[in-house]
């Protein structure tokens, strides 16, 4: 008995609180939402939401799993303009993640500034001085991965401009 109990509250916590993905189909001018896959009278769309983020993907056909990158970096599976404009696109992107961190990163140190404040701790504390490292080097890796990513992208956007058939 104990172990039927035990085994039912472990199934529920290991189950989730929300589904993160169900499905939409669509006949004609009908929509219904399931949480199981539609009839194949249906034409079904997967609405998945992560991260905040809702998006709705037609699942009638199949998902490829490709490297955005790779593919954006590679000339043979895409014609040249379109390869141009999607590394545009990407080189766009990361300036503006990297514009997010700087934000990101104002939002920490004050943070951690008024922390100190309320502490009233000194601009020289050690804690606070490891701190503000910790989060400068965080922020400091993420973007020079995004700047060396960057010009990667602009190198190849140039070879593809001399390059146009």
């Amino acid at each position: 008995m104990n172990k039927s109990i035990g085994l039912c509250l472990l199934s529920m916590i290991a189950m989730p609180l929300y589904a993160s993905s169900f499905f939409k189909c669509t006949k004609n001018n009908k929509v219904v939402y399931s949480q199981s896959v539609c009839p194949k009278a249906f034409k079904q769309s997967k609405i998945a939401y992560h991260n905040g983020i809702t998006t709705e993907v037609n699942s009638d056909f199949k998902e490829s799993k490709a490297d955005p990158l790779k593919t954006l970096l590679t000339s043979s599976t895409i014609p040249h303009e379109k390869l141009i404009q999607l590394i545009s696109s990407e080189i766009s992107r990361l300036k503006q993640e990297i514009s997010y961190n700087e934000i990101i990163r104002a939002n920490e140190l004050q943070k951690i500034e008024r922390e100190r404040f309320w502490k009233d701790a000194k601009k020289t504390d050690t804690q606070f001085a490891n701190d503000i490292n910790r989060i400068n080097q965080h922020f400091d890796s993420s973007n020079k991965l995004h700047k060396q990513t960057i010009e990667a992208l602009q190198l190849r956007q140039e070879q593809l401009s001399q390059h146009i058939p």
